[in-house]
């Protein structure tokens, strides 16, 4: 196991333990993950697809990513998951970024 996979692994084990005293789960900023792969691709993304679906979609690949990592909203990400959901985020991002890109080349 490495050195990261310990950390995470560590970061999930206290956030359940935190959740399991105080019944609520770990307050933590999980969109930080989102924002960062979010401002990776803005701007394409914003090329794309315009002002106001660039949003649409934007909200889409997140929530997908959230499911796609088994769960239902960004809060409930562990933080070994939320590595994941950005993984994620990212490949659906590029996918919706060139699969507009070669609808409008034809």
């Amino acid at each position: 196991m490495s050195k990261e996979e310990i950390e995470k692994l560590k970061a999930d084990i206290k956030a359940e333990i935190l959740k399991d005293i105080t019944g609520k789960p770990l307050k933590h900023d999980r969109n930080g993950v989102f924002d960062k792969v979010r401002d990776e691709y803005k701007e394409a993304l914003h090329k794309a697809y315009g002002t106001y679906h660039y949003d649409q979609v934007w909200q889409a690949i997140r929530k997908l990513s959230c499911y796609m990592s088994g769960v239902n909203y960004v809060r409930e990400l562990s933080p070994s998951r939320e590595f994941k959901a950005a993984e994620v985020a990212k490949i659906l991002l590029e996918m919706a970024i060139n699969a507009r890109e070669s609808e409008v080349r034809e």
